[in-house]
Formats: structure tokens, C-alpha cells, sequence
């Protein structure tokens, strides 16, 4: 961390912390500028996982949408307030963020961002039936764009649980093969499965 950013690229906070933050965020020049950093200050903030902290995260973000909103970062802020309103248990706030930022990125598709993966894992993790065909609908949109084994492994592994839950034995075990044989390339895939674990086991179980 240089000594330039390091004004804003830390998780304190509180009312001394907060006042001279904002202090020096409206000296910022630009709103991009001014956007930017208060993106990086809530990304440092929500990181904490500190339920006031990531509430002071959320206050950012919006106030980067209704102040300082650069087009391309739309939806990466929706993805984020999203994240924070996970953290503190808000799956309801959650879904209605991700929709804006996923319905952003369709307006804006030269901005994608990972909330389709997090947005289709609380979907299945949370068994939310009435979204599934959205979950679908989805990962058809964004085939063309996962590339990297991690992608690939939570579309197939988001399809199969699906399958498994509207009762398609075969096509669920058939994606659960493949994502686990994304998740099992030991040179690519080191963290992989102990980042997904828990989904890994369910997986397992569908595959055998």
C-alpha cells in the first residue's frame, strides 16, 4: 500500500475515521475519482465482514450510485451492496441487488462483473425454486464467457443441483461430473475445491 492511497485503502472506521475520510473524499477531484475511492474504501470495509462496518460500506455505495454514478460501474456497486446485504442476512436485499446489477450489465454488457456466480450459488445454497428458471436463463446468457475452470465449475455445478431438485437424477448426476472434473485438475484447480467445498460434497453425493 502506498502512502498515497493509504488514506482509503484500509478498514478503519468510526466517527473520528469516518469524518476525516469524507473530508478528504470531497476534496477528491472528479467524480469518477471520487466514486473509485469510495468503492475501495466500502470493498475494504464490507472485506471485515464487521456488521457496522459493512452497514458504513453499504451508506457508500449508495451514495456513489446517487452522487458520483460512472455508467461502467453501476453494476459493480449493485454486486457489492449485494455482497454486504448477504453478510448481514438480508437475502431478500440481496436478490433485488443483484437483479439491478445483472440487469445493468445486460444494458451495459462491456461491464460484466461475478454476480452471476454469486447470485446463482445463493439461489440453489438457499433452494429458492421460484428463481431457478432465472439461474438458468442465466448461465445460457454467459456460457460464452466462462473460461476459467471456477466459472465453469459453478455453472455445471448450479445445473446439476437444480436438476437434482426438479427430480432429473440423470442430468443432474451428468453436471455434477462435469463440475467436479473442473474442480479435480490438480494443476489449474489448487483452491479450487477447498473453495467450494461445501458445494463439492453435495456434488459428490449426486454423482455416485
Amino acid at each position: 500500500m502506498g502512502k498515497s492511497d493509504g488514506w482509503y485503502r484500509n478498514d478503519r472506521w468510526g466517527e473520528a475515521e469516518e469524518a476525516k475520510f469524507l473530508a478528504r473524499l470531497k476534496r477528491t477531484r472528479g467524480n469518477r475519482n471520487k466514486a473509485t475511492v469510495a468503492r475501495i474504501k466500502a470493498a475494504m470495509l464490507e472485506g471485515t465482514e464487521d456488521p457496522p462496518r459493512v452497514r458504513a460500506a453499504l451508506a457508500l455505495l449508495g451514495r456513489v450510485l446517487r452522487e458520483w454514478p460512472v455508467d461502467s460501474d453501476i453494476a459493480l456497486c449493485r454486486w457489492q451492496r449485494a455482497r454486504c446485504l448477504l453478510i448481514l442476512k438480508n437475502d431478500e436485499g440481496a436478490l433485488k441487488e443483484f437483479d439491478a446489477a445483472l440487469n445493468r450489465e445486460r444494458a451495459f454488457p462491456r461491464a460484466l462483473t461475478g454476480a452471476w456466480s454469486d447470485f446463482a450459488q445463493l439461489v440453489v445454497s438457499r433452494k429458492l425454486r421460484e428463481r431457478y428458471g432465472d439461474v438458468r436463463r442465466l448461465l445460457e446468457e454467459r456460457e460464452k464467457y466462462f473460461i476459467y475452470p471456477a466459472d465453469r465449475f459453478v455453472a455445471h455445478a448450479c445445473r446439476a443441483l437444480i436438476a437434482r431438485e426438479n427430480g432429473s437424477k440423470g442430468l443432474a448426476r451428468e453436471e455434477a461430473e462435469r463440475a467436479l472434473a473442473e474442480a479435480e485438475r490438480p494443476h489449474e484447480n489448487l483452491g479450487l475445491l477447498h473453495s467450494f467445498d461445501g458445494i463439492v460434497q453435495r456434488l459428490r453425493k449426486i454423482s455416485r
